[in-house]
């Protein structure tokens, strides 16, 4: 699955990816990699798994790291034996027009 996430720089990130074809997510771990567009690593998250369904947030001073444009992501799971990538796509980071809304 291929999805493109957009975001305003300096702003919280949390979104899920939900596992089909295995009947449960016990013993596995979920990773989410940006990269810029030249393969330079960005972050790793680690995600938060309930069930089937995997949430990843990044806080809003993670995403200060994060400069503005376009950006590729992978999604891998994996547990030691196997590692499946569930999902990838692009993520864009726009201008933060006001860093304090107050």
């Amino acid at each position: 699955m291929s999805t493109t996430l957009t975001i305003n720089q300096s702003r919280r990130l949390s979104f899920t990816a939900t596992v089909t074809g295995l009947d449960s997510l016990s013993g596995y771990t979920a990773k989410c990699y940006f990269v810029e567009s030249d393969g330079t690593e960005i972050l790793t998250v680690t995600g938060s798994i309930t069930d089937l369904v995997i949430t990843f947030t990044v806080t809003a001073d993670q995403m200060d790291d994060f400069p503005v444009g376009v950006h590729d992501y992978e999604v891998i799971l994996f547990d030691g034996t196997n590692e499946y990538t569930i999902a990838e796509g692009h993520l864009r980071v726009k201008r933060t027009l006001k860093n304090d809304p107050t």
